[in-house]
């Protein structure tokens, strides 16, 4: 482990700023390292941040009650199924890079989303 940290160190001085890049087996073993404690608590994230969407109801019916079945149609009918499919997916098991692609993707539907009730 120590020579891990090692050479983690060296290529973060070597390299510095953003984009740091390291070496084949490092990335291979952190990946290894962290993959299932990053798809869970990604997916337990995810929950979390569609049952605040969801609560964002009360918001809608408070502030924007005439648009209330809008609200209902788009957070509860289209943006919820879509966050429990990728919450899903993360718990099933994916590649790093469609994990990372899938709650990148969660955000921005929910933006867009939210975009269209203010709209």
């Amino acid at each position: 482990m120590n020579d891990l940290l090692v050479q983690v160190d060296r290529q973060i001085q070597r390299e510095g700023g953003l984009g740091v890049h390291f070496p084949d087996e490092i990335e291979v073993r952190f990946e290894r390292d962290i993959h299932v404690a990053r798809s869970h608590k990604l997916a337990c994230m995810g929950a979390v941040a569609i049952s605040i969407y969801v609560l964002f109801l009360l918001n809608d019916w408070r502030f924007r009650p005439d648009h209330m079945l809008e609200a209902i149609v788009i957070r509860v009918g289209v943006m919820t199924p879509i966050a429990l499919i990728c919450i899903y997916m993360l718990k099933r098991g994916v590649s790093p890079v469609l994990r990372e692609m899938l709650m990148t993707a969660l955000v921005c539907f929910a933006m867009i989303f939210t975009a269209l009730l203010i709209q």
